[in-house]
């Protein structure tokens, strides 16, 4: 059985970089994801985007209103409001474009670690 992930992502104006972080959210690799995304007030099509995006894919997506205070308020926001029954979450911003085997890779290394302790795996850049 594949691991489950809930995926926190943030938007705020990121409909430029939106569909092709979606799309690569979409190839991942060995995992059961859904995604809980938190807009911030965008006004440049962001939320139709998202929306279209829950309408027409078969990964669950949840789309809120954020608070309207930033990122970090953003993303607090969905770590408080998630109601997830998952085993992983990976936190992901708007304008991030993911490799296929990124949060498989992720879940190998957090699979070492006793299940009922805290963990957390971080990435490079490039």
């Amino acid at each position: 059985m594949s691991a489950t992930v809930a995926i926190l992502l943030c938007t705020y104006n990121g409909a430029a970089h939106l569909d092709e972080q979606l799309a690569s959210i979409s190839r991942q690799q060995d995992c059961d994801i859904s995604i809980f995304a938190s807009d911030d007030g965008s006004t440049d099509g962001t939320v139709d985007l998202l929306k279209r995006f829950a309408g027409t894919n078969v990964i669950p997506t949840r789309i809120k209103q954020g608070p309207g205070n930033g990122h970090t308020a953003n993303f607090l926001s969905l770590v408080d409001d998630t109601d997830a029954q998952t085993e992983f979450f990976a936190w992901s911003d708007q304008d991030d474009s993911w490799d296929a085997d990124k949060l498989a890779r992720a879940i190998a290394c957090l699979s070492r670690f006793e299940p009922d302790k805290p963990a957390l795996y971080c990435s490079r850049t490039r």
